[in-house]
């Protein structure tokens, strides 16, 4: 999967096209993989975004398409996550820890999408999902090599009702 993602990456990084067309049997198949990787691995953007910047989407019709996809599939995930009794306290945890940093995120992206151009904004994106696929691709060599990582999960951060968090 990270392989196939920075290949994508580089290619349009490189400003090569990959002609896109709207076409129904793309975007079932995009939608697949965005799918298929949100129930391995919760990470079902790069699909989407890979075939955002193939069809030239503009940065507005990007951002806003974006959100629409994720604000529907996150309440999607979360109740699949209740369904398979996977949500934990850590989770809630961890998910409340990532509210602040995120709003935060949300609200600088907001004040810069009128200062970035397009050239810029498809950039940053690329280079953005190339950093997650080039993580990917080290997350996966290191478990294949067993080698280890420093796992800051085993660390308490705060207590509730007993259990450390």
């Amino acid at each position: 999967i990270a392989v196939l993602t920075l290949m994508f990456a580089g290619y349009l990084l490189l400003n090569k096209d990959i002609r896109i067309g709207q076409n129904s049997v793309v975007e079932l198949i995009v939608g697949f993989c965005s799918g298929s990787l949100n129930s391995c691995t919760t990470m079902s953007g790069p699909p989407v975004v890979i075939y955002g910047l193939a069809r030239k989407w503009n940065k507005d019709v990007f951002r806003s398409t974006l959100l629409a996809y994720f604000s529907l599939l996150s309440p999607i995930t979360l109740v699949s996550f209740f369904a398979m009794d996977m949500v934990t306290v850590n989770s809630w945890a961890n998910a409340g820890a990532a509210i602040l940093p995120a709003l935060a995120v949300g609200h600088f992206g907001i004040r810069l999408k009128n200062r970035v151009n397009e050239t810029l904004f498809r950039r940053v994106v690329l280079v953005v999902i190339m950093y997650l696929g080039i993580m990917g691709a080290v997350s996966y060599f290191m478990k294949s090599f067993g080698w280890k990582k420093r796992d800051f999960s085993a660390l308490p951060l705060i207590k509730i009702k007993g259990h450390v968090v």
